[in-house]
């Protein structure tokens, strides 16, 4: 995540674990909303805007040309794991 590529995946990946982290220190003395929830709300939020495209290195994987034709053209489904 730190350089942008396949940031989505990543940021997928890493609400899961923030779910479990949440799951895992079960506590509601200070409400049911924790660090754990908030960094998983991020996480979602970067997944959904698929932010590696801005200021990652998603867009030149994107714009990769293989035999003359994008990267993304040539397998459509890369295009949903960069955003």
């Amino acid at each position: 995540m730190i350089f942008g590529v396949l940031t989505r995946l990543a940021a997928f990946w890493g609400a899961f674990v923030m779910l479990l982290f949440y799951f895992g220190n079960w506590s509601v003395e200070h409400g049911p909303i924790n660090g754990d929830f908030a960094y998983m709300l991020v996480f979602l939020t970067v997944a959904a805007l698929g932010a590696g495209r801005i200021l990652g290195l998603d867009a030149l994987v994107g714009r990769y040309e293989i035999d003359g034709e994008p990267l993304v053209e040539k397998h459509p489904l890369l295009d949903y794991v960069l955003g």
